[in-house]
């Protein structure tokens, strides 16, 4: 009985199997709306792990903060008021929310003030920290803690809108469009996908969602290398073996619009 026990554990955990490829675009044809992705397998000699990991011009500063808490809630805290001090956010103010749950009182660039609620955006979010403000598109990023995973809202100053993404925004070269992905393939708490959005006078529209198929793996990587093309960096798991095994796919990714 104990070998059988062990069997269908082993079978419940989730598994990726190597050599799976991403569909050469998706959406499917039929689910397309305006645009969508195409990808093609490309040389991991392509690839900068370490471009693709900066997300942020301070990045480095920032994960040696995270790496300083295990606990993401607290380093997410400690990296809100690194980052509230090196940035002019006078638009911006902390208010002490129930329960424990802070909000924010937003600015709008019309001079109007919202107030971001974390449960208001998302039922699941237990906490907004501040991360970072992109001051050419007024857009504030939030990290969002939710009770297990986790994800980002990003708020417009223009129109107050907030739109919750899988990860930080990975602006292209002209603003224009940008990705925001995250990897969640073992726990399966947050997602594990990748989103790509369109920003027009500085408002946000999402125009691709891909959640991705975690026997796939999950995205940890982006570089743009022009206004519509980016490279992907895909890290597959296998945690049946021995718990350690990690394997990396890379992609060129492309945005084409719907004809």
């Amino acid at each position: 009985m104990r070998i059988i026990a062990v069997f269908v554990l082993l079978v419940a955990i989730p598994t990726v199997a190597s050599g799976q490829n991403f569909p050469p675009s998706y959406p499917p044809e039929g689910d397309r709306g305006e645009y969508y992705l195409t990808f093609t397998v490309s040389d991991s000699t392509d690839f900068d792990s370490t471009d693709s990991a900066s997300v942020y011009p301070d990045q480095a500063v920032r994960d040696s903060i995270q790496s300083e808490h295990p606990n993401w809630s607290r380093g997410a805290e400690a990296i809100e008021e690194y980052a509230l001090g090196r940035q002019d956010i006078n638009f911006l103010g902390q208010v002490e929310g129930e329960k424990g749950h802070d909000k924010w009182n937003v600015r709008l660039t019309n001079g109007d003030t919202i107030r971001v609620n974390p449960q208001e955006v998302s039922r699941r979010s237990e906490d907004l920290t501040f991360e970072y403000y992109h001051r050419d598109h007024e857009l504030i990023v939030f990290a969002s803690q939710w009770t297990e995973g986790g994800g980002y809202v990003v708020v417009s100053r223009t129109d107050g809108d907030a739109t919750r993404t899988f990860g930080p925004p990975v602006l292209s070269p002209s603003g224009k469009w940008f990705v925001a992905f995250n990897e969640d393939t073992v726990a399966g708490y947050s997602p594990n996908g990748l989103q790509l959005f369109k920003i027009k006078r500085n408002e946000v529209t999402e125009v691709v969602r891909y959640r991705i198929d975690r026997r796939l793996g999950g995205p940890t990587g982006c570089r743009w290398i022009d206004d519509s093309t980016f490279r992907l960096q895909l890290l597959e798991q296998d945690i049946v073996r021995d718990g350690t095994g990690k394997s990396f796919q890379h992609y060129q990714v492309s945005i084409r619009e719907k004809k």
